[in-house]
């Protein structure tokens, strides 16, 4: 009898789930039928359609001038803030676009919007179970719905953006390194390179870690599963390195006479951004070698670190900053903070949710550039983040009771 009704309610999660998916793939075919707002899906979408129906390079500028007349029916003018729509991403990112990009265009980015959505509060849960401790349900399902109702979460599903699929992969490694299913895990850790920054400097934090444990086999197998894509995408399309390097050199305006795009503080006058990017990058480093054969508990620190300075590095060099990478280290502060106050209940974790929440739309609310926070807001963002690590680190590694929060299964007592 038990079995049956176990059975019944299987069944009914799994036609829930297909209903619920059905719905959101609707809600966004409404928004995007007819849509002509210039996105981070578009120029991904038109080189795959592109390569996929026409047997064209995505780099090809045809394509971009063919996105452009989708976005305003004429050439784009940079000089007045409208989007080239270059395809700017190594080849192999093309494996997570080529589904969508047999699709039409408004199709396609309804379903690759409801793949963000489903995305973002995944990376919520994997969050939440990496941060150890026991979780209200309460909280947790709040922190599954803010993921997606933030402004940095919902700006992602509206743009099209690789950023929570990215960090939902990210995760995956991170959670199959500790579980110490280094196969898998180096798999899925090159496959983050969907965001190519933040998944490289993952890659570079998961095998420094790796290594210091006596794991060579998980960088191997990364290494390797990376070589395959290079390789693979290579035979398809020998030349595109030449092109692809090519395509950047026109988006910054390298070589071509043209000024540097003004929303890339690095390519601005001054050394502020140069000196701070340095500086992240020293970070990121440090972050990965004073952990090094630390546990297994310790690399979610160093991957919650180094997605943040990720994204921060990404903030100074292309203006812009995709903030849903903030997610893990949020998660693991608030697992933190709910540890030491010794809280019970869900509404003490449910107000500062809530209120991160909120302060994620003032600019929104305070009619801000639709852009979001500017630099300097996400770096105020960014900032703040990356010194609640800090005080993670600091505030776990104080005394033995408090390094017992960070203790590996069965080395408490």
């Amino acid at each position: 009898m038990k079995q049956r009704l176990s059975s019944w309610v299987v069944l009914l999660v799994a036609v829930l789930g297909l209903a619920i998916l059905a719905a959101l793939i609707l809600a966004n075919l409404r928004f995007t039928d007819g849509a002509r707002d210039a996105n981070a899906f578009l120029p991904r979408w038109a080189g795959a359609h592109a390569w996929l129906t026409q047997q064209r390079s995505p780099y090809d500028p045809q394509v971009s001038l063919s996105a452009q007349s989708m976005l305003y029916g004429r050439p784009a003018n940079p000089d007045q803030g409208e989007d080239r729509a270059l395809f700017a991403h190594p080849l192999p990112v093309m494996l997570f676009y080529a589904g969508v990009g047999l699709l039409e265009y408004p199709f396609g980015r309804a379903l690759w919007m409801t793949l963000i959505e489903v995305a973002l509060p995944l990376s919520a849960l994997l969050a939440i179970r990496l941060s150890g401790g026991r979780w209200p349900a309460a909280l947790t399902a709040f922190v599954l719905l803010v993921s997606l109702a933030w402004s940095p979460g919902l700006r992602a599903v509206v743009a099209g953006s690789a950023a929570p699929l990215a960090l939902l992969l990210s995760l995956a490694s991170v959670s199959l390194a500790q579980r110490h299913r280094d196969l898998a895990a180096g798999i899925v850790l090159s496959l983050a390179m969907v965001d190519p920054l933040p998944g490289l400097m993952l890659s570079l934090a998961v095998c420094v870690w790796a290594i210091s444990n006596g794991r060579p086999r998980l960088p191997a197998v990364a290494a390797g599963a990376s070589v395959v894509l290079v390789a693979g995408s290579l035979v398809l399309l020998p030349g595109w390195p030449i092109e692809w390097l090519r395509q950047l050199a026109g988006w910054s305006g390298l070589g071509t006479g043209a000024p540097p795009p003004p929303e890339w503080p690095v390519l601005q006058p001054g050394l502020l951004p140069e000196v701070i990017l340095v500086m992240l990058l020293l970070a990121s480093i440090w972050s990965w070698w004073p952990r090094a054969g630390g546990g297994a508990r310790t690399l979610v620190w160093t991957a919650a670190f180094t997605l943040v300075m990720a994204d921060w590095i990404g903030l100074l060099v292309l203006g812009r900053a995709s903030l849903v990478y903030l997610l893990p280290a949020m998660v693991l502060i608030l697992g933190v903070l709910a540890r030491r106050g010794r809280t019970t209940g869900s509404w003490p974790g449910i107000i500062g949710v809530a209120l991160a929440a909120l302060v994620s739309w003032a600019p929104a609310l305070l009619s801000v550039d639709s852009e979001g926070f500017g630099v300097g807001g996400a770096s105020i963002g960014l900032l703040a983040t990356a010194m609640g690590l800090l005080w993670v680190r600091w505030w776990v590694t104080r005394g033995a009771e408090i390094r017992s929060f960070m203790a590996e299964p069965g080395e408490e007592g």
